[in-house]
């Protein structure tokens, strides 16, 4: 699978810290839904479904910068930002697309990574 890189916007445009959501469509006519959280210079982006229960981890997530979690505030699952790994229950983590912050600070996402049924 060729990647299918999707501009997201100027990386200083995200703000620190703070879960912000994204949809996006694919060229197969499909919708992208994605959470981006900025950490410095660096962004993580993520399927925006917490796999519990589906929640809108943009609406109701938010980041513990000491932990370097993404925080699902509906049920407190947490996951790390550098992997999408839960914190706790082995084997379950957020479907993680790459991301890429080109010279001029452009933020892109690579929407051809798909979230699990």
């Amino acid at each position: 699978m060729s990647a299918a890189w999707h501009v997201i916007g100027p990386l200083v445009d995200l703000p620190e810290g703070e879960p912000i959501g994204h949809r996006a469509d694919r060229a197969d006519g499909t919708r992208a839904e994605v959470v981006l959280v900025r950490r410095g210079d660096a962004v993580h982006a993520f399927h925006d479904r917490c796999p519990h229960r589906a929640a809108p981890l943009s609406e109701l997530g938010f980041v513990d910068a000491e932990a370097g979690t993404l925080v699902c505030g509906w049920h407190y699952w947490a996951f790390a930002l550098d992997s999408g790994d839960h914190t706790a229950v082995p084997g379950v983590r957020l479907c993680q697309y790459p991301v890429r912050v080109d010279a001029d600070g452009l933020v892109s996402v690579d929407l051809s990574v798909r979230p699990a049924p």
